[in-house]
Formats: C-alpha cells, sequence, structure tokens
C-alpha cells in the first residue's frame, strides 16, 4: 500500500511516485507470483496469430494456379497422408449392438469411435480431393475450391470445423484428431478386454469427456442402485478414500494458478515456475446426494476442470484438498485442465 503525503507539498508526493515499482506484484490483486508466465504465452499467441495474418496468401494465389497450390498446400496433404491410419479406420466397423451395449461406458466408446470414423471420412474425402486436383488428376469444384481456400488462408475448413471445434491451425487440428482417434483406439481395445476402468484413463483423449462423465454416472446409478439425479462427483487423490467399485482414475491433468504437494493445494514458492503443473492421478467417482465426499467441504476448493487453456469449455468442478485461504484460490483463478497445450 502506497501511504498518500499530507503536507501538500508538490515534492512529497514526486517522491511517492518514485518508488512505485516498474511492475505490480500480482499478489496485491490476487494473483498468482508466476502469472508473468500466463502473460508471455498470452503475448506469444497474439504475435503468432499476427505472423499467420502477414503470412496470408495474397487473393492471386487465392485463384486456382497448379505450382502455387501445390508448394502452397501440398505439406498439409502430405501430412495428412503420414498420419491417417486408413488401413486400420476403414475396417473397423461399428454394429448397432455395439452402440446398444449393456454398459454404458462400453456404448459411449463405440459411439466416440463411430463419430471419429466420420470425422477421419469427412477430412480423408476432402484432403483426396485436393490431392487429385493437384495431381490434374480431378477437376476443380466449388467444395474444393472453398475448403483448399481455407487451407491456404491457414483456417480450418467449415466443413471439419461443423463435425469438432479444434484449434484454429489446421496442422495442429489435423494432428490432434489423429492423436485422439488412435487412442480411441486403444480405450476399445480395454473395453473389449473388460479393462478400460481398471488403470487410470486420459479424458484429453476423447471428443466428448462430459459425455463419458455421463455415461459413467448412468453406470454408478445402476451398480449403487440410486437414482440419476440424486448422484454427485467427488474426487480424491488418495485411492484409499473412495471406492474402487464406482472410481475411475485420471491421468494427464494439469494445474495453473498454484502448486500441489500430491495430497493438496499449496502457494507458489518459485516465481520462475512453470505456469503449469502436472498434477498425480486423481481418483473420481459418483456417490449419493447424501453421502459424505472424502474431505471436509472446509477443507476443499471447488476447482473448474477446462477442456483446454483458453477456458472456453469447462467440463466439470471438483472439490480439491486445499492448504490456505480457499478464497485466494478463487481470485488467483485456480483451474485444472485436460491438455496442457492450448489445446
Amino acid at each position: 500500500m502506497v501511504a498518500v503525503p499530507q503536507s501538500g507539498n508538490a515534492r512529497d508526493f514526486q517522491g511517492v511516485i518514485h518508488k512505485v515499482p516498474d511492475y505490480d506484484v500480482p499478489s496485491q490483486f490476487g494473483l498468482p507470483t508466476n502469472i508473468d508466465r500466463s502473460v508471455q504465452r498470452f503475448n506469444s499467441t497474439a504475435v503468432l496469430t499476427s505472423l499467420k495474418q502477414l503470412a496470408a496468401v495474397s487473393a492471386e494465389e487465392l485463384r486456382f494456379d497448379k505450382h502455387v497450390w501445390t508448394a502452397k498446400l501440398g505439406p498439409i496433404c502430405q501430412l495428412w497422408t503420414n498420419l491417417y491410419k486408413q488401413e486400420l479406420f476403414g475396417k473397423l466397423v461399428i454394429t448397432q449392438d455395439h452402440l446398444n451395449a449393456v454398459d454404458p461406458v462400453d456404448a459411449f466408446v463405440y459411439m466416440e469411435l463411430e463419430g471419429v470414423k466420420e470425422i477421419l471420412q469427412v477430412v480423408n474425402d476432402s484432403m483426396s480431393s485436393i490431392a487429385r486436383i493437384l495431381k490434374g488428376t480431378e477437376m476443380l469444384t466449388a467444395k474444393s475450391q472453398k475448403e483448399a481456400t481455407n487451407l491456404l488462408q491457414a483456417e480450418v475448413p467449415a466443413s471439419w470445423e461443423s463435425r469438432w471445434e479444434g484449434p484454429t491451425n489446421p496442422s495442429q487440428w489435423i494432428r490432434i484428431v489423429n492423436r485422439k482417434a488412435n487412442a480411441l483406439l486403444h480405450w476399445m481395445q480395454r473395453a473389449q478386454q473388460r479393462t478400460l476402468l481398471d488403470n487410470a484413463i486420459n479424458l484429453g483423449h476423447l471428443f466428448h469427456p462430459e459425455t463419458f462423465l455421463n455415461a459413467l454416472r448412468q453406470k454408478s446409478a445402476r451398480q449403487l442402485k440410486i437414482a440419476i439425479d440424486d448422484l454427485k462427483l467427488v474426487s480424491s487423490f488418495e485411492r484409499n478414500k473412495l471406492s474402487s467399485a464406482t472410481a475411475v482414475q485420471l491421468e494427464g491433468l494439469w494445474l495453473q494458478g498454484c502448486e500441489f504437494d500430491g495430497k493438496q493445494l499449496t502457494d507458489i514458492r518459485d516465481q520462475a515456475g512453470s505456469e503449469l503443473v502436472a498434477v498425480p492421478p486423481c481418483h473420481v467417482g459418483w456417490i449419493g446426494q447424501g453421502e459424505a465426499g472424502p474431505y471436509p467441504e472446509h477443507a476443499t476448493v471447488e476447482t473448474p476442470i477446462y477442456l483446454a487453456l483458453d477456458r472456453e469449455a469447462m467440463l466439470c468442478t471438483l472439490q480439491v484438498p486445499n492448504h490456505g485461504d480457499s478464497s485466494s484460490r478463487v481470485l488467483a483463478g485456480v483451474a485444472l485442465f485436460l491438455n496442457g497445450s492450448d489445446m
């Protein structure tokens, strides 16, 4: 705090002004001490966006020219060819029996796979068509021209984005879609072996993690013989505090705004520390509304889980054990993320 001079002397006021530090202390605003890391990431993103706008093709380049388009679109076509495993997903068959599986979690996995097959097919049709146009074996259509124009402008085509809203950069969008698709194949294998929930799972592998939580809720309601509306989601970083019959283990979570000592939230000790902290696997499960949670309410902080660092989509909130003032965690914007990057 700054003491305002009472003398009315201009020099006294100037002396106070000269003592004001060049940089604000984050704690004065309830922010974590390493908030500069977030500011740097935000500024870097803004610079990259500006560079992308500068690198945008001209109106002349948007007109079809085989040589120009091949130079501009060839790399992303090759990226798709390298990442997309057509031999696996082309043979993958999802039947109605799979979608109507008795276990809600198994049914979700197959539904998620059916959705990703459709996404991959749409993108593969687009990229294959563009590749044939570049080779001169196919005529340019209005649809292909529109999608190619989007890619030339470093934008995700609307026909792709309507299937899944991911990163705005098309190359990054392609990488993440294929990464999630490959991860879902492992989910299917574990579901078929009845071992999906026996080990830790990463919700960042899913396109619809919120639907998974609802499927788990339905599964728990059947096991506990409790109405779905009478269940609540609880969490613990200690295995023995939740029943293994209904709890699942989540891995791959990242924390922003404070530190974690393995059992509870703590203050940030190193101002130069990383913006994000990887937290150990967290056990979550659905229990009856009337049942006590694993921790006393006064010893926890309601912490949101976001899908990505942009905080545009929130998955759920967890009561995370906390050491210190809980209100300071709220002011600092403490949150968990499924991904430790912008997507």
